[in-house]
């Protein structure tokens, strides 16, 4: 019996010991080991993560907007950085100022993968919460931050292109898996179908050589002639296509919260004389070589005198608009009567919106003609009491250059889902017809003879046909309650060439200093950027000299 309790004794104590061991084993596992068991162990839950945001393109592929993944760092709910921290942080790239450490939550926007790993060393990590997150990166801002627009804190679109198509760019219903740890802590998967799962990306019709002329142009436009602001538009005649589409101004901004081509709206000035002469020879009213009495540079309406910056006497119809007279502008517009001219303004796309696929456009002003007052048939006439964005001024255009159609105006080519499978592809879209061929095939001689022999004759190319017309429009200045003497909003208008016309180009320059005519502030850009075209897209010269609009 004894024998039994010895052995019952020796074996006891030999569980006891290596129930010790065990513990001690499990103790130390859970002290030493415990930061590398949660790591290495993961377990797959659903969670709802974010694809990349989509990318933003050219249309001749150039990346003007991505994502990459990355993290945020809050500070938990007490924890102080130390000094030590601090050091420690710095060490891998990210700086802590005093002022970020006083913060309760996010302290650092983002760290990529490599120093996110480098962080799970460092004994800082017990203070922090690392979140995945991603960061937005823009190329060519000034050049295209307008356009592109920017996203908000809480990453979604805010402007531009950003917020038209935010849905499109995050795909916000998708779910993915994530990988998380047994602490709950997200990581950042490896497995690539999630790491590089993109949402659709967005193609423009922007072609950048293109845009980045243009923008070159109207940059030294406005610094050139001390300017406020600039606008660049090129629009493919025969699709509505927009290749170039810029604004520039002195004091850049770094966020735009709506694009100055569709936001700034403005008095057209001369270049509205387009629809009323349009609207005189659709209705049968005028034709080409009628002629007017224009007063020697002063004409007294029954409620307005009317001036014009050369003292003329009598021009036809097509030299009313080869030298821009107002007086006689105004009297084919009593002729035309405000019915008419309303009716027509409104067909050509003044006082409506575009269409265009970007947010806070302004439709411009065009009042109802309950609104007209006895002097608005004559102001109208010649682009005054009517406001009009860059894009609806260059639309107007597009109607002459496409022989009477309003072609809706295009800033999206197509949309691609990461699959490769296109989701949009941009086609043509005729809004109305406006005029006959024949009445636009008569304006554009009138145009032709506005380069040849007019006001716009520092855009003429010798050896293509260019039609085009300025403007230079006073700005009404509110806190006198009438027009400037000082203030212009200088612009030229046009497209090329006459026959077959290719592309409209509309170029406008706000409160140029010193000079101010449309045909002398804005001629140089238009003529450059006419030849950037002709030389990009291979467009031949015309087979024959151009003529000046005679009587046959």
């Amino acid at each position: 019996m004894k024998k039994d309790n010895t052995r019952f004794t020796f074996l006891g104590t030999c569980f006891v010991m290596l129930f010790a061991l065990l513990l001690g084993r499990i103790l130390y596992v859970l002290a030493v080991k415990k930061d590398e068991i949660l790591s290495q162990t993961k377990t797959n839950l659903q969670h709802k993560i974010k694809k990349l945001r989509g990318n933003i393109y050219t249309n001749d592929g150039i990346l003007l907007a991505t994502s990459i993944r990355g993290f945020e760092i809050y500070k938990k709910a007490g924890q102080i950085l130390t000094k030590k921290d601090i050091k420690k942080l710095k060490k891998i790239g990210i700086s802590i100022t005093p002022e970020l450490n006083k913060k309760r939550k996010l302290i650092y926007k983002f760290i990529n993968p490599y120093q996110q790993e480098k962080l799970k060393k460092l004994p800082v990590k017990k203070k922090l919460e690392i979140i995945p997150t991603q960061k937005r990166i823009y190329y060519r801002k000034n050049i295209y931050a307008p356009l592109i627009g920017f996203l908000n804190y809480e990453k979604k679109g805010a402007a531009g292109i950003e917020y038209y198509f935010d849905d499109i760019l995050s795909e916000i219903k998708k779910v993915k898996t994530l990988e998380i740890d047994l602490s709950g802590n997200l990581l950042l998967t490896k497995n690539p179908e999630i790491l590089y799962a993109k949402c659709s990306d967005v193609y423009l019709t922007i072609e950048n050589p293109v845009q980045e002329f243009l923008y070159e142009q109207i940059k030294n436009t406005v610094e050139k002639f001390h300017g406020k602001k600039g606008y660049g538009i090129v629009i493919n005649a025969r699709t509505g296509e927009i290749p170039g589409f810029v604004s520039y101004e002195k004091e850049q901004k770094k966020f735009y919260m709506k694009n100055p081509l569709i936001g700034d709206a403005f008095e057209p000035g001369s270049t509205f004389k387009i629809v009323t002469v349009s609207a005189a020879l659709q209705e049968k009213i005028v034709t080409p070589f009628e002629k007017f009495y224009c007063g020697e540079g002063q004409f007294r309406f029954p409620t307005i005198t009317v001036r014009d910056h050369e003292p003329y006497e009598w021009l036809t119809v097509a030299e009313i608009i080869q030298h821009s007279s107002n007086i006689g502008i105004c009297k084919i517009a009593e002729k035309l009567g405000k019915q008419k001219l309303y009716f027509y303004a409104r067909a050509f796309g003044f006082g409506n919106y575009t269409g265009i696929s970007l947010p806070a456009e302004s439709r411009g002003v065009l009042r109802r003609i309950k609104n007209w007052s006895e002097t608005s048939l004559y102001c109208t006439s010649f682009g005054q009491e009517v406001s009009a964005t860059p894009l609806q001024i260059a639309q107007a255009f597009s109607v002459i250059a496409n022989n009477g159609l309003l072609i809706a105006p295009k800033i999206i080519k197509k949309i691609v889902a990461s699959s490769g499978r296109t989701l949009y592809q941009s086609k043509k879209s005729v809004v109305r017809k406006v005029i006959s061929p024949e009445t636009a095939k008569t304006v554009k001689e009138m145009l032709l003879n506005v380069t040849e022999n007019g006001t716009a004759i520092r855009a003429k190319i010798k050896g293509w046909k260019i039609c085009a017309k300025t403007g230079t429009a006073q700005k009404f200045d509110a806190s006198i309650g009438k027009y400037s003497n000082e203030k212009y909003f200088a612009s030229l208008g046009g497209f090329l060439p006459m026959e077959n016309s290719r592309f409209v180009i509309f170029i406008g320059v706000d409160e140029p200093e010193k000079f101010y005519y449309g045909g002398l502030v804005c001629a140089k850009a238009f003529k450059k950027t006419a030849q950037f075209l002709i030389d990009y897209y291979g467009i031949p010269p015309d087979e024959k000299e151009p003529q000046m609009l005679v009587k046959k």
